[in-house]
Parts: C-alpha cells; structure tokens; sequence
C-alpha cells in the first residue's frame, strides 16, 4: 500500500523507504536479488542494485503495464549479466500506477541449483548459447539435444573415461513461450560401474550354479 501511495503521488523518498524495507525482508528470505519500481511510463524510479540503465525495452514488463497482471522474462542488465525477473503491476481502480520487478540473476540462480542437485547445471537460451553455468564443460564437451517441446528429456553420454546422464527441459514465461533451457549433467560413472559388476556378479553366480549340475 505505502509503494502505492508513493508512486501515485510522486514521492520519491517515501518511495525509496518503503521499497528499501520489501528489498531487505526479500533478501532474508533469499529469494531474488535485486528489487526496481518503475513507473507508469517504463521509468525506473527506484533500482536497488542500481545495474539497470533502462527498462523500456524489456517486453515483460511493458506486458504488466499495459495487462495489469504478472508477467516474467529473461534481460541482460548493464554488467552484462542476463537476470530474470518477475514483473507484478502496482494498481488501484484507477489503474495501473507501475511495477514491482523482482529480479534474480541466472549465475547465482545456477550455482545454488548445482550446490543442491550435485550435478553441473547450466542455462541456456532458446539460440543455443550458455547464459549462465555452474560449470560449462560438462555441457560443451557433452552437447545435449535440447527438447523441441515443453517435455522433459533424460539422455546418457560418454566423455572419455567418464559416463553422465543429462536432464534437459524448457523454462517458459508465463504466456507459455519458452525462455531458455534447464540442462543438469550428473556424472553417473561410479553408479555405472557398480551397477555393472552387480550384473557381472549374478552372470558369475549363475555359470557356477550351472557348473555344479553338470
């Protein structure tokens, strides 16, 4: 209510105090990483980060202005790092007076996916190209094909010596259209070889058994 308030007046200190307090109780919660407000002219007027330049480009979030509702996407901001963001229209019966854009970068997004699955997580855009990675080798030496649709695929691959399974699927904006790839490459060689020699094991026990009746 107090950003609303802020923004349909024009106050931009009272703005900033309030958008401030949201900025630091998101952060405890460790969700995104940086908080704009943008007006209702596609004007930033309040950039926690202070790494964006401009947003009237940024088609999420002219969707939110002009629908009144939600919508996310995919931008890079000006360190050259591709962010996501959430973009959640500031509105009254009068209309919409502005945007919240709740934005978290897609680096630190891969790294605590990868710090929680185990594996080497990367995402990548529709193009082809690594926006962010946990580690990009697995995903440059390993090449995985990219699913052509919203259905999830599970591949296994040989590099060298080692053995991994790839885990690929698509990240859609809230229209449905695909933003980039999820792509998780797990090395699987220990399970691998272990599940072998079990094979190898009961290939054994059965000669034996066999052997012992003739």
């Amino acid at each position: 209510y107090e950003i609303k308030s802020a923004l349909k007046s024009g106050d931009r200190a009272a703005l900033a105090h309030h958008a401030d307090s949201l900025f630091y109780l998101m952060q405890e919660q460790g969700v995104f990483s940086d908080l704009l407000i943008v007006d209702k002219n596609a004007q930033i007027v309040f950039d926690k980060s202070d790494r964006v330049a401009k947003v009237a480009s940024w088609s999420f979030i002219d969707r939110a202005l002009k629908s009144g509702k939600r919508a996310d996407g995919m931008e890079r901001v000006s360190d050259g790092s591709v962010v996501m963001g959430l973009a959640i229209p500031v509105k009254s019966r009068r209309g919409v007076h502005g945007v919240g854009v709740y934005l978290v970068e897609l680096q630190e997004l891969a790294l605590k996916m990868a710090e929680k699955d185990g594996g080497s997580v990367s995402l990548i855009s529709v193009a082809g190209d690594v926006l962010a990675s946990s580690d990009e080798a697995p995903f440059k030496a390993l090449v995985p094909e990219l699913p052509a649709s919203g259905i999830p695929t599970l591949q296994t691959k040989r590099h060298g010596e080692r053995i991994y399974s790839i885990s690929a699927q698509q990240i859609t904006d809230s229209a449905g259209d695909a933003l980039a790839y999820l792509v998780t490459a797990r090395d699987q060689t220990d399970h691998y070889l272990e599940a072998r020699r079990e094979e190898w094991t009961l290939v054994g026990i059965a000669a034996l058994a066999l052997l012992s009746t003739i």
